[in-house]
């Protein structure tokens, strides 16, 4: 039996064998073909943003720059996730946002995340049990 499985959109160029904080689901599509796909897997949305800004300043300064650039961050989530400073003089702001292929992947991977939180806790409100119910 030949099996129809492709790589989603953003799904990674280089090999994750080495890589760490990701997770890989193969969906199942409704006409039964299978959609491979690679998530961030950092919970804790502060940490996340920290390395999605890190990485996204070395790219900036690889692509865009012949010489090392510093940075200082001048405010972290006030309101932006970071307003900061570069040594070139310039001053920007960074909003880390989520993006996925359909609405329903982003939903279930909030979802997981907050059952992954909820689970380090020692208790929860009544109130985020129930919330929390429904997903499962």
């Amino acid at each position: 039996m030949d099996l129809n499985v492709r790589k989603s959109v953003f799904y990674p160029n280089a090999d994750l064998t080495t890589k760490q904080n990701y997770k890989h689901y193969s969906i199942v599509e409704p006409d039964g073909s299978i959609i491979e796909r690679v998530f961030l897997d950092i919970p804790i949305a502060r940490i996340r943003e920290r390395i999605i800004f890190r990485h996204y300043l070395s790219r900036r300064v690889k692509f865009f720059y012949d010489n090392p650039v510093g940075f200082n961050v001048l405010s972290r989530d006030s309101p932006w996730d970071f307003t900061i400073e570069l040594s070139s003089g310039e001053s920007f702001n960074i909003e880390i946002t989520s993006i996925a292929e359909e609405p329903w992947i982003f939903e279930m991977l909030k979802r997981e995340e907050r059952l992954l939180l909820a689970s380090y806790k020692e208790s929860i409100t009544a109130r985020e049990y129930l919330k929390l119910s429904k997903y499962i």
